[in-house]
């Protein structure tokens, strides 16, 4: 991975825990969303530990029309969560990748 790459990926994931963490330590912790949103997010984390590429793409177009429809706020939060964990698994892909050609 290049200096450029790893950068890139090391400010999206700081914009998504930042962006995580002052949506949700802001909001109202009885609010319907909120809790939502949470467990949105804890699905999107899930997924991309695990690697589920498929599962997710079809979570991430899903949470799109949901949130964007929704509220901007969480929707931009879960935006940049889905693009760290897309980010995350590429990276993985890629060092996988360099191993089998060595």
């Amino acid at each position: 991975m290049n200096a450029k790459t790893h950068r890139a990926m090391l400010a999206m994931l700081i914009l998504s825990i930042l962006l995580t963490d002052i949506i949700f330590a802001t909001s109202d912790r009885d609010d319907p969303k909120r809790k939502d949103a949470l467990e949105d997010v804890e699905s999107i984390l899930s997924l991309g530990k695990t690697g589920d590429i498929g599962g997710l793409k079809k979570l991430s177009d899903e949470l799109e029309k949901k949130w964007f429809q929704k509220d901007l706020e969480y929707y931009g939060t879960i935006i940049c969560n889905i693009a760290e964990a897309f980010s995350r698994n590429d990276n993985i892909q890629n060092e996988k990748i360099k191993r089998a050609l060595n």
